[in-house]
Parts: C-alpha cells; structure tokens; sequence
C-alpha cells in the first residue's frame, strides 16, 4: 500500500476527511474492510464479500493477525488485538478472548485501554461473574432504599477494592488472567 490515502471505509462518506494516514492506519483500514464485508451476496458497491461467514470470520483474523505483527505495540496493533479477541469470543474462545482484551487494557493507550475493559466487563457480564463481586460489596454496603448518609458506603466499598476483596471475588469465578 502506498501512503497518504484516504482508507476504504471513509471514501464517498459525508465524514469522509483528507488526512495523511500513518503506515499502520491503512493496513488496519483494509482489515476492518474484511471484518465489515457482506456475506452470501455481492457488495453493492461491488467490493469485497464473502460465501460464507467462516471464511470471512478466517480472512479477518488473517489480515488482523497481519496489522498485529507488523505493529506491535503501536495503537494499530493493539486496535487489530482488540479485534482479534472479539472473533475469539464470537467464536466461543472466552479464555483467549479475555486474555487478549486484558494485553490491550494493560498496555495500550488510556482510550484502547478503557474500551477493552468495558469488554472485559461484558464478558464477565455474559458469564454472570459480576454476581459474585456484588456479592461481596452487599455483604458490606446495603442497597441503598432509603436516603441515608453515604460517606460511609464509599469508605466501604473503597476499602473492598483496596483491600483486593473484589478482585479475589471475581477472579476465583475468572480464574487466572
């Protein structure tokens, strides 16, 4: 590819804007062009698409894992590991899912890092895991039903994070990360 094009996503878009794309955004462009391609039918605009969705599911991951390689440790890189653990989950690799939104949430920029916790937390959401951390803060902090004074809740609460209390909760039902 050569550089300072617009990516495929963004031509004929309203939002469509004129940049110099760095070497890792057009090669990100191209897999999230994959990830996006109809299946079972022609693109309408006569694009990409694919027979069946394992194929599309094979090539998304191929052209992921690409940008990955290529660009560990820059946001692209981690974007396309974002990525990857999504088709990891919607294939039902919750573990390896997890473990590669946990590298994203620990080592990407603070913007990468907190979408891949909120999805972490879906996962956890999905498996019924947060059951057992509210658990363990309801032990400590009632549900609030009437109006009360709240300073003393927070303390509490503070302190079950603090003390690893939730995490210990949590990660007996998650195992190790």
């Amino acid at each position: 590819m050569e550089g300072n094009r617009t990516p495929p996503f963004a031509m004929n878009s309203p939002f469509s804007i004129d940049f110099a794309a760095t070497d890792g955004q057009l090669p990100l462009a191209e897999a999230l062009v994959v990830q996006s391609a109809p299946v079972g039918q022609e693109s309408p605009n006569g694009g990409l698409s694919f027979a069946s969705e394992e194929l599309r599911a094979v090539a998304a991951e191929k052209a992921f894992n690409k940008v990955l390689s290529a660009y560990p440790g820059d946001d692209e890189g981690f974007l396309a590991e974002y990525y990857l653990a999504g088709i990891d989950a919607d294939n039902g690799k919750l573990d390896l899912a997890r473990r590669k939104y946990q590298d994203v949430a620990d080592h990407a920029s603070a913007n990468y890092a907190s979408i891949a916790k909120l999805s972490l937390a879906q996962l956890d959401f999905a498996q019924g895991k947060i059951n057992e951390a509210r658990a363990v803060l309801r032990a400590r902090v009632p549900h609030l039903s009437d109006d009360r004074y709240l300073a003393s809740d927070i303390a509490a609460a503070a302190e079950l994070v603090r003390s690893g209390a939730l995490t210990a909760a949590t990660g007996a039902a998650l195992g190790e990360l």
